[in-house]
């Protein structure tokens, strides 16, 4: 790319963190910020240095650590299902950016925000539309932070299933034909898009449809009340995968737990699914399914939706659909 070209960048904003790309590289953040950054900034004491995984950003006077490094210092998950337009958001947003972007970048910025909280977009729209953004990132070779400028030529904000459907019909000969449901499976909620033949149906849930999160905070209380050890929600991820929790000496087991709250959330994603499209659920022809909880349920989805399609590497699939479709977005 030529220092006068413009970039695409993708931030499809979770709540349990920020992905990230720029049609190169694809990054995930944790959604954690933390302002404790006493840290050694040498890296020298890292065996395997990674800057992802140490990022400080200075934005507007305040210095900070996001993602892995906040976690380390402490930080906690600030991200709630209402505040995916608070001043945390907008620092995680901006991390991404210290990152993929090179002083002087001119950059078309795209935004995809869960669907509940669409609506609500106008403080992040006055932010970024902004013509010039400065960001400082440390830079661990001149131990200290760097500025960087980055031109907001232009910027388009999705609500989030939106990508999970033009990700299928970007590649299928029938285009956008057809009554369609995104369904993207989010940490925090399920955020439905559908589409007939290509436009957008206003059904906008009433109540924010769960997403994994459900699960994870459910685990917790299962493991304080057969252990009394009170974890972190953001810690369940591994634990389910783990299986099991050691205490006292003893395994615990966790998979029938596990499995009981998959089968739950699935069937609660289902029926609220059923109770916003009514008589019309069974009118749909493709449940197409992104986002990063989606692994996780498919084989239970696809006993309960009909016609589902689960899309490869769901986790970025909108970030990938995104710069298949930046081109077209900004008219270029």
């Amino acid at each position: 790319m030529s220092k006068n070209e413009t970039k695409n960048i993708m931030v499809d904003f979770g709540h349990s963190g920020p992905k990230a790309g720029d049609g190169i590289q694809e990054i995930f953040l944790p959604s954690v910020i933390s302002n404790d950054i006493f840290v050694k900034r040498d890296k020298s004491f890292f065996d395997d240095f990674n800057l992802l995984n140490n990022l400080i950003v200075e934005y507007e006077g305040v210095e900070y650590a996001a993602g892995n490094l906040a976690i380390d210092k402490g930080g906690n998950h600030k991200i709630s299902d209402d505040t995916s337009t608070s001043q945390y958001a907008e620092q995680l947003i901006i991390a991404c950016l210290a990152y993929l972007c090179e002083d002087g970048d001119e950059i078309n910025l795209m935004l995809n925000l869960p669907a509940t909280h669409f609506r609500n977009k106008k403080a992040l729209v006055d932010k970024f539309q902004q013509d010039d953004i400065k960001v400082g990132l440390y830079d661990y070779d001149e131990k200290k932070i760097v500025y960087k400028h980055i031109d907001i030529k232009n910027l388009d904000i999705k609500p989030q299933g939106y990508y999970t459907t033009a990700d299928f019909i970007a590649d299928r000969k029938e285009g956008a034909d057809g009554f369609l449901v995104g369904i993207d499976i989010g940490y925090y909620s399920t955020d439905p898009y559908v589409s007939i033949d290509g436009e957008y149906q206003d059904y906008l849930p009433t109540k924010t449809i769960p997403g994994i999160h459900e699960v994870h905070e459910k685990l917790c209380d299962i493991i304080k009340v057969q252990t009394g050890i009170e974890k972190q929600v953001y810690e369940m991820e591994h634990y389910i995968e783990q299986g099991y929790i050691k205490h006292r000496g003893q395994t615990i087991k966790l998979e029938d737990a596990i499995n009981k709250l998959y089968d739950f959330l699935a069937n609660a994603i289902a029926d609220q699914i059923k109770n916003l499209l009514q008589d019309k659920f069974y009118e749909v022809d493709y449940f197409i399914f992104g986002g990063g909880g989606t692994a996780a349920l498919k084989e239970r989805l696809e006993k309960i939706f009909h016609n589902p399609v689960f899309l490869k590497n769901p986790r970025f699939v909108n970030v990938r659909a995104a710069n298949k479709l930046a081109n077209q977005l900004f008219d270029e």
